[in-house]
């Protein structure tokens, strides 16, 4: 039950919803001109030092309950004086106290002058429970300023001293009891440790270049990666010094040449007693370290032009506070903490999504029901005078003649004319689906379909169901008779599955008939839900658990291929009868149909039931954009309202989120273009949420004016300026896509670490800007185990970040078997002509999906080769775990805030050799393994074991 002050405080919130909101985006004070840091260290807990007192943060009593005080208290050395600082996005930190697992908080979420500081469970968006740390003005200390009240500093009461005065919030004067120091509770006397150096600019870790373990190997910043020369140990030689150890090498952390200057390299070697070799480790008001060398006492470990590239090698610089120059120092261990009660998000249930796009045939012959490939007669010949998707079809002793026709094409540059000159049987052109593939025939099911034909007298047409010898399986004949172009509609039923068929029009006599368009596909039985969709494909998406689609990618990418692409690649080119709309010059395939498009895309989500985000050109006109929102929401009294009802949706759409443009380079130029067409779709919607299209960064961003590692080749942020100020003129919220490539988990942190500090420094830019991060592609060059492990870290990672990213899609959602064209192998779906199956990746999406209980909670591991997520409803706590060392770990798994009942845990879990992964001839050996397992819960902690190269979802009640 809670206590009075519990529902003061609950209700006090709610209803103050709208006042925090607002106070939230007030302006602070900027910290230094680069990235703020990367977060302090995940598993070591810090104390808070007073200055005026030289007293300590503590709880009043040692409580652990909601609205529990603080106070200044002697250290004691008591847990309730001890706090883990943990990220909660955009440069702000939370204070989690190790006793009780409750955050730092402003009684009632108050922000006047006297306000107490008191525990409070961390609930995730009230800014009261956020913190700024920033350099005091005084030498050695900090200053620690709230979020909703950027001008309130961390103070005492009355300035008081004593043991037992309370905490509370007043004006930032730079008085004595407003300074802090930072201590980390860590000490180096067990040389056996393995240790993570990180750096706070770039939140890479001390490495050697190459992984080298000869002398004069330089040491380097690099991404964890999990590699041995990524940990050290810290041996104390004495008088304060200590020899930084090499785990991989036995070597020490020495410097080029015993030099001292500054930009002397930082490298490994032997240990020759040097001094150059012996570092003093000094931990810094804002509870990061620094590494004096003995032999250069005011020189400090930092990294060459402050860095934050892979492979950035380190030096000896002079001291001038930095951020390069600031260290964390990370124990390496093998446990889980699961804190219930720290609320990272209200969690977003478009964390499981796919991107898909006509990359890999994944629309035009794959997901859309036309099993002609080739419908227009676009594709230049292969055979002498036919279209390149088709071939001859003779019969008999028939013969024929046939010609590309260009004088009067049903739409295109070119339609195909077949002649009959002589002979019996029949003459054609047949046509295998998918790169000649085959043509999928069931038995006893019907296939439906339509041609667009004129002839200059009667000739009779057939249009079959065939082997690929040319045996038929079911027919249709159809009279044509006229020179304008007309719609003949078939069915036929063919009597024998063959799953490499061919579909065939021929003449069955003397004449000439020219075929401009030609669409086929199965009776409902075989499409899903009545639309123009494969069955087998859709149940197959279906069982993925998808929680969001993207559509587009690249298909709308401008001017690859010439102005064909960004003219023909816009949303009113795809609504109509699908003959009339315009084929499209694609960035992955040259003749591309436009007959599946958005607003298929958008019928195809509705039907699925999930949320739908479609990427327009970004070339589309303003007024075009303002079209569209007619039609997707806008009465069927207006003319594109009115196209949507005549498509056969009379009913707005409820989906409120599109992409402008697909990795652009987000300058002055793509800003007045997107600001433009924004402006435009807010006119008549406001409530639709516009995403910027950009791409992917690699490395952490330290200046926004000069940005490196940009996939776009962008060197700054400065165009955002003017969309967040327009976003916020127009009271308007916006997301920003953001990529991330993930072939190997050991990529992924590097990504999300320029993703948070891409986040952050929108955030100085603009503090009022409604803005979150999207995630529409996870890209990789596979679909194999490696991949899922992958996309396992990186969904963890950012469901761990918060609020900020609310929408994470994989790319691609499908591939066809086989017929690959570009590179891109990296399909969740795969498919062939009449079946389709799931790749491990898929299976992560499933697996993370079918855990979703509502709220992330605080979960982190100070094992290298976990990456871990979890959610809580109360009474049951999913874990996501994946394991990418190739041995099995065994962590012991501690629990706050939750104590189980049950003794057994749910286990799904999906593993096997990295290489692995579904092939036609075995869909299944990679698939999810469900068990049940007893555990024994010793104190607040268990123990359980996760297989090698695996992801698994563990659910304790």
């Amino acid at each position: 039950m809670m206590s009075p002050l519990n529902l003061s405080r609950r209700q006090v919130l709610v209803a103050a919803g709208a006042t925090l909101l607002a106070s939230s985006v007030r302006m602070v004070a900027a910290p230094s001109p680069a990235y703020a840091d990367t977060g302090y260290s995940p598993t070591v807990y810090y104390k808070i030092k007073n200055i005026a007192s030289g007293r300590l943060l503590s709880v009043l009593g040692g409580g652990t309950d909601n609205g529990d005080d603080d106070i200044l208290y002697d250290d004691v050395n008591t847990t309730d004086q001890f706090w883990y600082i943990q990220d909660s996005a955009q440069g702000y930190k939370k204070f989690i106290n190790v006793r009780s697992g409750r955050a730092l908080s402003l009684d009632q979420g108050a922000t006047a002058n006297g306000t107490r500081v008191h525990l409070w469970q961390y609930l995730n968006g009230y800014p009261d429970q956020d913190w700024l740390v920033a350099p005091g003005t005084t030498s050695g200390t900090v200053t620690i300023t709230n979020r909703k009240r950027a001008d309130a500093a961390l103070s005492t009461v009355s300035a008081g001293t004593a043991n037992n005065t309370l905490v509370q919030v007043w004006d930032n004067i730079n008085a004595s009891d407003q300074s802090w120091q930072i201590i980390p509770v860590q000490t180096f006397e067990d040389p056996t440790v393995l240790y993570q150096i990180v750096n706070k600019n770039s939140g890479s870790s001390l490495s050697v270049q190459g992984g080298g373990t000869s002398n004069n190997s330089p040491a380097i910043v690099y991404t964890d990666v999990i590699a041995p020369d990524q940990y050290w140990t810290i041996q104390d030689i004495g008088g304060g010094y200590y020899h930084l150890v090499n785990n991989k090498s036995g070597l020490i952390l020495s410097l080029t040449g015993g030099g001292t200057s500054n930009g002397t390299i930082a490298m490994i070697y032997d240990n020759v007693s040097a001094s150059d070799q012996a570092w003093t480790i000094t931990a810094q008001p804002n509870g990061y370290y620094k590494f004096y060398n003995q032999r250069r006492a005011t020189g400090v470990l930092s990294v060459v032009g402050a860095g934050t590239a892979n492979s950035t090698q380190a030096q000896i610089w002079d001291d001038v506070s930095a951020n390069d120059q600031y260290w964390t120092i990370v124990p390496v261990g093998n446990s889980i903490g699961v804190n219930a009660i720290n609320n990272q998000a209200v969690h977003s249930t478009q964390m499981t999504g796919v991107g898909m796009e006509d990359v890999n045939h994944e629309i035009y012959g794959g997901l859309y029901s036309q099993m002609v490939f080739g419908e227009s007669f676009a594709e230049p010949q292969s055979d002498a005078g036919i279209s390149g998707m088709w071939r001859k079809a003779i019969s008999g002793g028939a013969s024929g003649s046939f010609a590309l026709d260009t004088s009067n094409p049903f739409k295109g540059s070119q339609s195909q004319q077949i002649t009959f000159t002589g002979g019996s049987g029949s003459a054609g052109v047949n046509n295998m689906g998918l790169n000649r593939w085959g043509t999928n025939w069931q038995a006893g099911k019907s296939y439906d379909g339509y041609a667009y034909m004129r002839s200059t007298g009667s000739v009779t047409v057939q249009v079959a169901a065939e082997s690929s010898a040319g045996t038929v399986y079911g027919s249709q004949s159809l009279t044509v008779n006229g020179a304008r172009w007309t719609k003949h509609s078939f069915s036929f039923t063919p009597n024998t599955t063959d799953y490499a068929g061919r579909f065939t029009i021929k003449l069955t006599g003397p004449g000439t008939v020219n075929i401009g368009y030609v669409y086929l596909e199965p009776g409902t039985w075989g499409r899903f839900d009545g639309l123009p969709v494969r069955l087998d494909i859709a149940n197959a998406m279906q069982s993925q658990h998808n929680t969001v689609l993207r559509y587009g990618g690249s298909s709308a990418d401008p001017g690859t291929f010439g102005p064909g692409m960004w003219t023909n690649y816009q949303w009113k080119n795809m609504v109509g009868p699908r003959e009339s709309r315009l084929d499209y010059t694609g960035w992955w395939y040259e003749h591309e149909s436009n007959g599946w498009g958005i607003p298929d895309f958008l019928n195809f989500a509705e039907a699925l039931g999930i949320n739908a985000i479609p990427t327009f050109n970004s070339y589309e006109t303003p007024q075009d954009m303002a079209d569209f929102v007619d039609y997707l929401k806008g009465s069927t009294s207006t003319t594109w309202g009115a196209q949507r009802a005549a498509d056969g949706h009379p009913a707005p759409y409820t989906f409120r989120q599109i992409e402008f443009g697909n990795e652009e380079k987000v300058d002055s130029n793509y800003a007045t273009r997107f600001n433009n067409a924004a402006n435009a779709i807010w006119a008549k919607d406001p409530s639709i949420i516009v995403t910027v299209a950009d791409v992917e960064y690699t490395n952490v961003i330290t200046d926004p004016d000069h940005v490196t590692g940009a996939g776009s080749g962008l060197g700054s942020l400065s165009a955002y300026q003017s969309i967040l100020s327009n976003a916020v003129a127009n009271n308007a919220q916006i997301a920003i896509d953001l990529h991330i490539g993930d072939d190997a988990p050991e990529r992924v942190q590097q990504s999300i670490d320029a993703l948070k500090s891409f986040d952050y420094w929108l955030h100085q830019y603009n503090q009022g800007a409604k803005y979150h991060i999207n995630v529409f592609e996870l890209n990789s060059g596979q679909h194999n185990m490696e991949r899922a492990l992958a996309n396992a870290k990186a969904i963890s990672l950012l469901q761990q970040y918060g609020d900020r990213v609310t929408v994470v899609a994989s790319a691609n959602a499908l591939q066809p078997d086989g017929q690959n064209d570009n590179g891109w192998n990296q399909g969740l779906v795969f498919f062939d002509t009449h079946r389709s199956w799931l790749q491990p990746p898929a299976y992560v999406t499933a697996m993370f999906s079918e855990g979703n209980l509502g709220t992330v909670v605080h979960a982190e591991t100070n094992n290298p080769s976990l990456a871990v997520s979890a959610q809580f409803n109360g009474s049951k706590l999913v874990l996501n775990v994946t394991n990418e060392s190739s041995t099995a770990q065994s962590p012991t798994i501690a629990l706050t805030g939750f104590a189980p009942t049950s003794q057994t845990a749910q286990i799904t879990s999906l593993s096997g050799a990295r290489t692995d992964q579904n092939n036609a001839g075995n869909v299944n050996q990679v698939t999810p393994q469900n068990s049940t397992t007893a555990y024994t819960l010793v104190g607040n902690a268990l123990n359980l074991t996760f297989a090698a190269n695996s992801v698994t979802v563990v659910t304790l009640s």
